[in-house]
């Protein structure tokens, strides 16, 4: 959804990658089993085996108005959820997606049944990874928010992370441990709206680990601390700017009391920058009437700082364009490991400090397909229903195809000594401008 919910839900699992990070399956001593069935294969899948996983190539199709079937990868590696799409997907999320009705019909492909230990050799376990429930546990003993309760925590939070690092040469790199993770807390989500009176109806939004929903939900099992259980919050007059951005009356207040910066979600953009903006944000919402397709609010406002970070550099991913751009800057690396990276990133971007004005626009168009509106003023609501097929992620871990030719095999980008010795510099960017070359 998108505007203003009067009342609003919030339900969160309790370090929910944690959680499932425990239970875990040892990957060295259980067996797999493969099968292909005939061409269009749709009667329902055997039921699983305790302590067994299955990895489903299916095609999937659905109608809800809300919710679509399943993750959908689009050429540039957006992530959505359509009507129609297919690829690799663990029985256990699809089983969860039909009783959420979100899927009609599945073709299954092919199936691989890997079926864990009961027990493991000396030095082993079934359940390698089970002392990250006893890290949780103890950051409850000694504090949550003290020194040694944060230090765990960025502990823990890290298991996730490095099961599916790809950079470099991961040691503990997992694509199963990877996707077991997160399918398993998409099926914790998919599980509290199936057991919803209203199901996808009254979802409002859906995170990482949580999900609002437009109405209390009966059933869900609550604790603000246990491992795994659901902690909720009620939200007044939630505005829901997009994916990422959000706040409710709590902010509202803390903007009218003055003081420090309001803490509210805003995804790349700071709160101290977008505070200002958020009554006339809200009053645009409740002017809000169906048909509004493209008139969804925005904001716009000069950031007077903005520095490209070395995460930042190094995650983002350059663009064949870019990658041609940058083709005069060459030098010989000997380190194949930095090699790979750079030839990934931005890293020449890296310490540029710019004062630049923004625009944040809470329409969905240039991130949903097909979208249409179909609301009430109390309770937009934008459907999704693209149905191209999704593409496969084509990264390895760990190790990477060759970017472009054989020819960079032993060679890198690098910016030239006269780039190199002003790492900052302030320069203003306007909109629809290109970013300036470093």
């Amino acid at each position: 959804m998108h505007g203003i919910i009067p009342a609003a839900f919030e339900y969160d699992i309790n370090s929910a990658y944690p959680y499932i990070i425990q239970s875990l399956p040892c990957p060295v001593h259980g067996t797999w089993i493969s099968e292909k069935p005939p061409e269009g294969f749709t009667t329902k899948l055997p039921p699983l085996p305790d302590g067994a996983s299955r990895a489903v190539h299916a095609r999937v199709s659905g109608s809800n108005p809300y919710l679509g079937a399943m993750l959908h990868r689009t050429q540039d590696n957006k992530i959505l959820r359509p009507h129609n799409t297919s690829g690799w997907y663990w029985q256990h999320e699809l089983e969860a997606a039909q009783r959420t009705g979100l899927i009609d019909t599945i073709v299954y492909d092919e199936w691989h049944t890997y079926q864990s230990p009961a027990i493991c050799p000396e030095g082993c376990s079934p359940r390698p990874l089970a002392g990250i429930g006893d890290l949780y546990q103890k950051r409850l003993d000694v504090g949550k928010n003290m020194i040694e309760g944060l230090t765990l925590k960025t502990v823990y939070n890290s298991a996730y992370g490095k099961t599916a690092q790809i950079l470099g040469n991961p040691k503990y790199s997992n694509r199963l441990w990877a996707s077991l993770i997160t399918a398993g807390c998409r099926t914790m989500i998919l599980e509290a709206i199936a057991t919803h009176p209203d199901r996808t109806s009254a979802v409002a939004a859906i995170a990482t680990g949580g999900i609002y929903f437009t109405s209390e939900h009966p059933s869900l099992p609550l604790s603000d601390t246990e491992l795994g259980l659901w902690d909720v919050k009620r939200k007044e007059n939630l505005t829901l700017f997009k994916p990422g951005t959000y706040w409710d009356d709590t902010t509202r207040e803390a903007i009218c009391q003055g003081g420090d910066i309001p803490a509210f979600k805003s995804r790349g953009v700071s709160a101290r920058y977008m505070k200002d903006h958020l009554a006339r944000i809200d009053a645009a919402f409740r002017s809000w009437r169906p048909g509004n397709d493209n008139e969804f609010p925005k904001a716009s406002f000069e950031l007077p700082f903005s520095m490209i970070t070395p995460k930042q550099a190094v995650t983002w991913s350059k663009s064949p364009a870019q990658t041609e751009e940058l083709a005069g800057y060459t030098a010989v690396l000997r380190n194949p490991k930095l090699e790979r990276s750079y030839l990934r990133s931005k890293w020449f971007l890296c310490g540029l400090v710019t004062v630049r004005d923004v625009t944040v626009n809470s329409s969905p168009h240039d991130e949903r397909q097909l979208c249409s509106l179909a609301s009430t003023p109390a309770k937009p609501t934008i459907t999704i229903a693209p149905t191209a097929w999704t593409m496969t992620w084509r990264k390895r871990y760990g190790v990477q195809p060759s970017t472009t030719s054989a020819s960079w095999t032993r060679t890198t980008i690098l910016p030239s000594p006269s780039h190199t010795t002003r790492p900052f510099r302030s320069v203003r960017i306007r909109p629809a401008t290109r970013t300036p070359k470093v």
